[in-house]
């Protein structure tokens, strides 16, 4: 009997059974995003307000896994009037020139 008690594992302590896998937490992560953003989307397409109805376009016309749309959802987590919506849309389009006007140009970065 001595050799069964040899050959069981040892009983990890409480502390290691209740930590959370890191897969498992980043996959509730995730589905709480997509509820979080179907919440987000199911809102703004019931809605009859025309902010509203311009952050649901702006929202649909960016690329499928761009940041900007993590930054959309938490503005509206915090405000769900959408008020901040134009002082969000021209600080993009300030940054967007910006990065145009550094980017065209004959030879500036290499030209020395």
């Amino acid at each position: 009997m001595s050799d069964m008690a040899k050959s069981k594992p040892a009983a990890k302590p409480a502390a290691e059974k209740t930590k959370k896998d890191p897969k498992i937490k980043n996959k509730e992560s995730e589905a709480m995003d997509k509820k979080e953003v179907a919440n987000m989307l199911g809102t703004l397409k019931c809605s009859k307000d025309p902010e509203k109805k311009e952050v649901l376009d702006y929202y649909k016309s960016l690329p499928r896994f761009d940041s900007q749309k993590s930054e959309l959802l938490k503005k509206w987590k915090a405000d769900k009037s959408c008020k901040w919506f134009g002082s969000y849309k021209e600080s993009r389009s300030q940054e967007h020139s910006t990065t145009q006007e550094e980017v065209s140009g004959f030879a500036t970065k290499f030209l020395v």
